[in-house]
């Protein structure tokens, strides 16, 4: 190319959101088993999350809640208006406030694999993923044993987890939403659909986005 009839492109470096969402503020309970701890925080951070710890939402600016087996978490009386008034909240496994009352069974020692099948693809959650895999428990890391849940309420069924109907489920709230995933979709054995589940749930939930980083570069 000429110098002299070169164009310049320009692309700064920044953080951009989606297009009408805005970046998702993540909030994650403390817990009793570190195993599970490191899976999610490690998860989060790989899929491009920033999230603080906080066993209280509503004392903190975050847009979504994320329980997980062994942690903290508040009790359904204040858990609901903070989504009804326009949070998310995400629970895996049994461990969480259970707007979606569930249900859930010990799977045996050994962690076998357990099977998702998506019901509902046309929902944003299971948007990309494939129709079924196999994949672990939700109290898959430092215990024996492990197991799957459900819901129980007649919310959405969006996906099954060993033919289970509702292993994934999810619902407005108010002006929020709410979401029960009853397998394992963060940590070293979760696979990349487990992981497009979980990104995907806190997206839908909380109405917000991963930021995306824009690198900056010039062109002659």
């Amino acid at each position: 190319m000429n110098k002299k009839d070169s164009t310049l492109f320009v692309l700064f470096l920044g953080v951009v959101s989606l297009v009408g969402a805005q970046v998702c503020e993540v909030c994650v309970p403390t817990g009793g088993n570190s195993s599970e701890v490191t899976a999610i925080q490690d998860s989060l951070t790989n899929l491009g999350f920033s999230f603080q710890s906080a066993d209280d939402p509503t004392a903190t600016a975050c847009d979504v809640y994320i329980t997980y087996p062994s942690s903290n978490y508040i009790d359904s009386g204040t858990a609901l208006p903070w989504v009804q008034a326009g949070n998310g909240l995400v629970q895996i496994s049994d461990h969480g406030p259970d707007l979606q009352i569930n249900s859930w069974t010990n799977v045996g020692a050994g962690n076998p694999p357990q099977t998702v099948t998506v019901v509902d693809a046309g929902h944003p959650i299971a948007a990309g993923v494939s129709g079924s895999w196999q994949t672990f428990g939700f109290w898959h890391y430092g215990i024996t044993d492990d197991y799957i849940g459900w819901v129980t309420d007649p919310d959405p069924n969006i996906a099954q987890i060993s033919g289970n109907d509702r292993g994934l489920s999810a619902r407005a709230e108010g002006a929020g939403r709410v979401v029960y995933i009853g397998w394992n979709v963060y940590g070293t054995d979760a696979t990349a659909d487990d992981l497009t589940i979980l990104r995907q749930a806190i997206e839908w939930s909380g109405n917000c986005s991963v930021p995306v980083e824009l690198m900056s570069f010039i062109v002659e």
